[in-house]
């Protein structure tokens, strides 16, 4: 038997209608309120004792940079192909249908 809803955003049905921004605003929430947390927990130290912690961070950063550029410059590519038959020869049997929509898209990203 189903457990007992005691909130509307319970409701599976409810949650993905008229709550579909539940999860994404909590995070935001927990996100906000940790950055406080911390603020209060660093406050009165001094920088330069925290070296290591910064440095950390710094490469983490650096990392999900470098991360995020070689995502945007495989998708970059892929999207500025101009012929995309050979990304789809492992489909058997192509339909050709959906082939020519896929390359219609390419065709305007390519132009715009």
């Amino acid at each position: 038997m189903a457990e007992p809803l005691y909130f509307q955003w319970q409701n599976e049905f409810l949650c993905k209608t008229i709550y579909p921004m539940r999860v994404t605003k909590l995070r935001d929430f927990l996100i906000y309120y940790k950055e406080v947390d911390l603020w209060m927990e660093y406050k009165d130290k001094n920088i330069s004792t925290l070296t290591a912690d910064v440095k950390a961070y710094e490469d983490g950063m650096d990392l999900a940079r470098i991360t995020a550029f070689k995502g945007y410059n495989s998708l970059k590519n892929y999207f500025m192909t101009k012929d995309i038959k050979g990304f789809f020869v492992k489909y058997k049997p192509i339909d050709e249908e959906a082939l020519a929509l896929i390359q219609k898209n390419h065709d305007l990203f390519i132009t715009s």
